[in-house]
């Protein structure tokens, strides 16, 4: 064998290599734009999995039982239908490849991400579909709702676009006024500026509750004017029980004291 040849195994074992080291499980990719790019071409859908590997029991658990389950193929079942991705936030940034170290936290910060495993079901337009994560009885189970999901996936895309409409129209401004409340408050704040908080939440709690929603909007706002009050009001409940607990330290001391 010449050196020639020499070099192009080595590049090829150290490619075979690095593919390996990764934490992208057997049929998924990690690059979302190109799925999604193929996604628009073919009509599939992509299941895009935010994960953290190699500390997350729950998307471990993912994995084994449904990815790496041994009764089924969970991809080939799929294949025809959807595109896998896998954004991995894992403590070991050695099991990303080196385009996914920078891809992946900005992808995770996009798309919102606040738990995992997270798994998005998107359109060819980048469009969620659905929102699960793992989900009981291993890859036939999941592959089961995964094919109702694009089944119905148009209907459940615009319910999921009229949601987001009316979220916008009456809670996104709440949103904005809770993080406020909050914004600056810390374990050791001074218990003037907790009290303040927690009463500014009751405000925008009963504002909530008094919003007056069209009649047209009413069947998919009130859950979640429902919920988005009873938040406001329980943070502000949760403040003011931390400072009743705060405030009966001191007050045996002084009696203590008095005595």
């Amino acid at each position: 064998m010449n050196l020639k040849s020499l070099t192009a195994l080595a590049v090829c074992i150290a490619s075979v290599a690095a593919i390996a080291a990764t934490s992208t499980p057997k049929g998924f990719t990690d690059d979302l734009d190109a799925a999604l790019a193929e996604a628009k071409k073919s009509g599939k859908y992509v299941y895009a999995c935010f994960s953290g590997s190699d500390w997350c029991g729950w998307c471990k658990r993912l994995d084994k039982e449904v990815f790496s389950d041994k009764e089924f193929d969970f991809i080939g079942a799929l294949s025809k239908d959807y595109l896998f991705v896998y954004i991995d936030s894992p403590n070991d940034k050695g099991l990303l490849s080196e385009a996914a170290k920078k891809r992946n936290p900005e992808l995770t910060k996009k798309y919102k991400i606040r738990g995992f495993p997270t798994a998005l079901i998107l359109n060819g337009d980048g469009e969620t579909i659905e929102q699960t994560g793992y989900r009981r009885g291993g890859g036939k189970a999941y592959a089961d709702f995964l094919l109702e999901v694009r089944k119905d996936g148009p209907q459940r895309a615009a319910k999921n676009k009229r949601a987001k409409e009316v979220n916008d129209k009456y809670f996104k401004p709440f949103q904005a006024r809770f993080r406020d409340a909050l914004r600056g408050l810390r374990s050791d704040s001074k218990p003037e500026d907790l009290r303040a908080a927690a009463d500014k939440l009751d405000a925008i709690a009963k504002d909530i509750e008094e919003l007056k929603i069209d009649p047209a909007d009413v069947e998919i706002a009130k859950d979640t004017q429902k919920q988005m009050a009873k938040q406001g009001h329980g943070i502000a409940d949760m403040i003011r029980k931390q400072l009743d607990k705060a405030d009966k330290p001191a007050e045996k001391k002084a009696e203590k004291k008095a005595k």
